[in-house]
């Protein structure tokens, strides 16, 4: 076993959570976020959820002026990011359950708020979620061999939006698939019952 092996192993086991294909890593990503107004980033772990719930500890008015502000801007902004080459719906072989839409529909909202760029370890196989409220989660999988950096947040969120367009089920009610891009990193939106 290699040490990146044993290394992501051990992380996985220290946060508990199952990677959401067999076989693929668990990374537990880091956000580099504007918390304040031209001030510097700061760091924050864990999904987006759970770094928003560290910032309003420092600054409670970021909610409303990162994430209420931005949610309008992406949606209307989404031609201006790059386009999926594969979409999957449903639970294909891996017997994944659908997520709840407006819970997937606010992790988006928060996504797209986020102001920074987010990166996930090396692949290939490896998988931050990104987004997890009331068993309804968004993962981010990277599947180059080394570190993968993103333009923004706002590209995981729409792959996550790319997914509520084509692989909604009972009248939008529910969620279920996995969307790839072509630069070897994918989204997958699924029911996660893991401290979710």
């Amino acid at each position: 076993m290699t040490v990146e092996a044993v290394r992501q192993q051990a992380a996985n086991k220290a946060f508990g959570l199952d990677a959401p294909l067999p076989g693929y890593g668990v990374d537990v990503l880091q956000w580099e976020l504007e918390v304040f107004p031209g001030n510097p980033p700061m760091n924050f772990s864990g999904t987006i959820q759970q770094a928003a719930g560290q910032i309003n500890e420092i600054n409670p008015e970021w909610y409303a002026t990162y994430i209420q502000s931005a949610s309008e801007e992406g949606s209307r902004s989404v031609d201006k990011r790059g386009s999926f080459d594969k979409t999957f719906c449903g639970s294909g072989p891996h017997n994944w359950q659908a997520a709840f839409t407006p819970h997937v529909e606010e992790g988006i909202k928060h996504l797209d708020g986020a102001k920074g760029r987010p990166v996930n370890g090396p692949g290939p196989g490896n998988c931050g979620r990104v987004s997890c409220s009331y068993n309804s989660a968004i993962w981010w999988c990277n599947d180059k061999n080394r570190p993968q950096k993103l333009g923004s947040f706002g590209d995981i969120a729409d792959g996550a939006r790319d997914l509520l367009d084509f692989c909604s089920a009972e009248e939008g009610v529910w969620v279920l698939g996995q969307v790839f891009m072509q630069w070897d990193w994918n989204v997958i939106v699924r029911w996660d019952e893991d401290s979710c």
